[in-house]
């Protein structure tokens, strides 16, 4: 198995982020979904780890390498600029549309 991780920092605490984590992955077009949907993954590892300029969120995976690290790697970085979009956007007060 092939390894990745990447990670980004919010200016926020902890519990504000894993808060509008869940939300994010509630959303319908969440790229997290996208990120599995052709890749064979074994495990997700998701942390929120407390920083001096408030959170740095690191998302890592296990998958089957059979030649798509690349595909891989995008997928989850995208994952990671998408949180970030909608964690601006909430805190700009955007609302987004929940499923009901």
């Amino acid at each position: 198995m092939a390894h990745i991780a990447r990670s980004i920092e919010l200016d926020a605490a902890v519990d504000t982020i894993h808060q509008q984590w869940l939300r994010f992955e509630e959303l319908p077009r969440c790229a997290m979904h996208s990120l599995y949907a052709n890749v064979r993954w074994r495990a997700e590892v998701l942390t929120f780890e407390p920083i001096a300029a408030g959170t740095r969120i690191t998302l890592k995976i296990e998958f089957d390498p059979t030649g798509v690290d690349e595909v891989v790697t995008r997928r989850l970085e995208g994952v990671l600029r998408a949180f970030t979009s909608f964690f601006e956007r909430q805190r700009a007060g955007a609302v987004e549309t929940l499923p009901a």
